[in-house]
């Protein structure tokens, strides 16, 4: 019935229209009728291949930001935010892509964390520098632009020969790639294997990682995970355990004994 008025409502509309042009009001319907069902198929598809440009973008950056550390590290003998982490009273823990806060007009905002329905397994760092280190939060973050990008203390990274990458606010969900930068600063024992992780198991601080939401804007992956989970849409690579023996030291106090 409804329909029945609004074809009515629609030869009414398009009848001056065919009038004019010389077309059958049942032709320019049916080319309207047409148009619809093909927008009805490619708008969706676009839609679906813009999704996976940004999939695209978020691994091309999580690329840039881990191969950019590295060199940074090859350069100054520590890893990004290393002498703030270390700092006596610090309390800074991990690293993220632009200004942190909690509003998206002055800054870039910090991921939802959840974890599929399972508790989250939290970090422990307190033995490493006396904090825990359990979540992510705008006051326990560094923005890595300010070693990446920007020249930092001298003192505290010599030999810089940055910049080492174009800056990066955000991902292309408009959070902030999250670095844990904990485990190639710090070593840290073996103790919890966890389950059907045989070939590199995880210790208290677990794996460095660069991190994206993905596409719906939550942090699903828990930093002691080797993989990203499977069924979620998380963005990001795996820089594992300390592989090369930081310098630690130079002017940052540090809190704890390696």
């Amino acid at each position: 019935m409804a329909m029945g008025r609004f074809v009515r409502f629609l030869r009414r509309v398009l009848k001056p229209l065919a009038d004019v042009s010389g077309v059958s009001l049942y032709e320019t319907t049916a080319v309207i009728a047409m148009t619809a069902v093909v927008a009805a198929v490619a708008i969706p598809m676009a839609l679906d291949r813009l999704e996976d440009s940004k999939v695209a973008r978020a691994a091309s950056e999580v690329l840039t930001i881990s191969g950019a550390m590295n060199k940074f590290f090859e350069h100054t003998g520590r890893w990004p935010g290393e002498a703030e982490i270390r700092r006596a009273g610090a309390t800074s823990c991990f690293l993220q892509t632009g200004i942190p806060s909690n509003d998206q007009n002055t800054g870039t905002l910090l991921p939802t964390v959840t974890s599929l329905g399972t508790p989250q397994k939290p970090l422990n760092a307190s033995n490493f520098i006396g904090r825990p280190c359990d979540g992510i939060n705008k006051d326990n973050v560094l923005n890595i632009n300010s070693f990446l990008v920007n020249k930092p203390s001298e003192a505290d990274y010599p030999n810089w020969k940055g910049p080492y990458m174009e800056p990066i606010a955000s991902d292309p969900w408009d959070r902030a790639y999250i670095i844990n930068v904990l485990p190639l600063i710090f070593a840290s024992s073996v103790t919890d294997p966890g389950a059907g992780q045989t070939a590199e198991a995880v210790g208290p601080l677990g794996y460095g990682w660069v991190m994206s939401v993905g596409p719906d804007r939550l942090l699903q992956t828990e930093l002691t995970r080797a993989q990203l989970v499977g069924t979620s849409d998380d963005v990001g690579k795996n820089l594992g355990a300390r592989i090369t023996q930081s310098t630690g030291g130079g002017s940052a106090a540090s809190s704890t004994q390696q």
